[in-house]
């Protein structure tokens, strides 16, 4: 099912909205508004976006209590952003108008799949029982459990991300900040194949499958066909920023970044270690733009890229810019940039090393 994602919301006079993932749930003290127990509320709720509507609801309610609560249903509403408005009103004078008590709203709300640190996956998240996943949604809650264990069992046709929240596609999973927000689990894809992840998020950045990986994250055995990613820097097919354990890997499609650089057709910038590791496409950005890895600093061994790359400055067909170690890895395919152009790397510091390339 695909729930309403609120934010605690207190208006300081009793108003006051108390949701947390899942259903919507407003809680109304009849007290805080000096109106008696025995009149009838009424409260109308609607979920927008910019173009209309998408969902609206009428509650009435007459009863001794001394609080007036409800609940929204937003099963049936897509994955995406809204905003929605609320307006109470009460009817305890016979013959009299209808009374407007309040009408506020709250933007930015986000519809995702109801999942509460991945309780609703098969498994249990640790290492011995990770939990499974079947399809990208499931592969999109990963987000609400970073240090978790998670694998795949079966292959995932992801073409329907490029609808998720407002046709900005998936939402990367774990980011650079805080610290506490990047992915530190495990991802085992068990030789597996996820088709057609879209991400397009021009304006963001540590964009691909993964945002952000801790030193603690491993990511093994998964391939990404038809993967469409574009954000604007510390971008890369399947990590945008790499700090964990990456090995046998594969990628395809195209990854784009804009103006900030760190694009890579797998990685963005690599501060982990990346092993048996091959991406093909296109990859386009401006600065430390790699077929494999825009920006490495660490070590990338028995890897490989095929495909276009273009870029400004620092753009390699395997690494864009390398300040550390690279060895038996190889390089096809048309390059092309204005500055620290090369079929291997781009730019390769002094003290950096690279073996067996080609």
């Amino acid at each position: 099912d695909e729930r309403l994602v609120g934010i605690g919301y207190n208006r300081g006079d009793g108003l006051q909205q108390n949701s947390t993932r899942g259903n919507i749930r407003f809680t109304f003290p009849r007290a805080s508004l000096n109106q008696g127990i025995n009149e009838s509320w009424t409260a109308s709720f609607e979920l927008r976006t910019d173009t209309g509507p998408v969902l609206t609801k009428e509650i009435t309610e007459a009863n001794q209590g001394d609080e007036f609560n409800f609940t929204i249903d937003t099963s049936e509403v897509d994955s995406g952003e809204y905003n929605f408005a609320l307006s109470l009103s009460v009817d305890g004078n016979p013959g009299l108008n209808e009374r407007i008590i309040s009408t506020f709203g709250l933007g930015d709300v986000t519809v995702e799949s109801d999942t509460d640190e991945g309780s609703d996956l098969p498994g249990d998240g640790s290492e011995s029982n990770p939990y499974k996943i079947s399809n990208a949604s499931e592969l999109q809650a990963m987000e609400d459990d970073l240090d978790a264990n998670y694998e795949l069992v079966s292959d995932i046709d992801a073409s329907n991300t490029s609808e998720f929240n407002e046709g900005r596609g998936f939402d990367p999973v774990g980011a650079r900040s805080p610290f506490d927000s990047r992915f530190s689990g495990s991802l085992d894809g068990n030789n597996r194949t996820v088709t057609g992840l879209t991400i397009d998020r021009p304006n963001e950045s540590r964009v691909g499958l993964i945002g952000f990986t801790d030193s603690e994250a491993t990511i093994r055995d998964i391939t990404l066909t038809d993967a469409t990613i574009t954000g604007n820097k510390t971008v890369g097919g399947v990590v945008g920023g790499h700090r964990g354990t990456l090995t046998d890997v594969t990628i395809s499609g195209s990854v784009t970044g804009n103006d900030n650089g760190d694009v890579g057709g797998l990685v963005g910038s690599n501060f982990g270690t990346i092993t048996n590791a091959n991406a093909s496409g296109e990859v386009t950005g401006d600065r430390n733009v790699g077929g494999l890895v825009g920006d490495n600093s660490e070590n990338i061994t028995d890897s490989s890229a095929f495909g276009s790359v273009n870029g400004s400055e620092d753009v390699g067909g395997l690494v864009g810019r390398n300040s550390e170690s690279i060895t038996g890895a190889s390089a096809s395919g048309n390059v092309t940039g204005d500055t620290d152009v090369g079929g291997v790397v781009g730019q390769n510091s002094f003290d950096a090393t690279i073996q067996n390339a080609s």
